[in-house]
């Protein structure tokens, strides 16, 4: 929705005639922010985390239940044995790749939909991603959604405290977490 200048002042457009129906005039002058259902129609919000549900649970069973994902599992384990079972390893790899740049495109996208971002904004990103998997534990798909969601908490406590204090919070966190559990908290990989 667009503001205008009117008056000397900033007031929301009327669109009473663009309603939806059983939209009544009331809804024009609301100002609460569109979380989870808003007038009936999800929020962006709300379509982001039904989309991240659907491809970690599409990454579960592609990873857990498909040949393919044994193959994957195979091929991260030992390369050489693998290619003697009869595993092409190239096109393995290169399948891979291509599902990494689809879930990387998408995150991108859903990431520029949501926030701001240039290309001086990559290096925190890529420090938060790396600690969101090594708090969640190496090789755990699920255990990275949960050290994401503590990294975030944390965060959201740190800023909650002095806003100054919010990336401090999760790098706190992460040091904290890697004291007390330096394999994560769901680690899949056996030393």
């Amino acid at each position: 929705m667009t503001w205008e200048r009117g008056g000397g002042q900033l007031r929301k457009p009327d669109i009473a005639g663009l309603m939806a129906p059983g939209m009544d005039a009331a809804a024009n002058n609301r100002n609460d922010p569109p979380l989870g259902v808003y007038n009936g129609q999800a929020s962006a919000g709300f379509w982001e985390r039904e989309l991240l549900d659907a491809r970690y649970a599409g990454l579960q069973f592609l990873f857990y239940r498909t040949r393919l994902g044994r193959a994957f599992r195979a091929v991260s384990d030992d390369a050489g044995t693998a290619e003697l079972m009869g595993i092409d390893n190239r096109k393995l790899y290169a399948l891979a790749l291509g599902i990494a740049m689809i879930f990387t495109a998408l995150a991108g996208v859903l990431f520029g939909i949501r926030t701001i971002f240039a290309p001086s904004s990559g290096p925190i990103r890529l420090i938060l991603a790396f600690e969101a998997v090594i708090i969640g534990g190496l090789g755990s798909m699920w255990g990275t959604l949960i050290g994401g969601m503590v990294l975030g908490i944390a965060q959201a406590i740190g800023a909650s405290l002095d806003p100054t204090w919010q990336i401090l919070a999760g790098h706190l966190a992460f040091l904290g977490i890697l004291i007390v559990r330096p394999s994560g908290l769901f680690p899949r990989t056996r030393d």
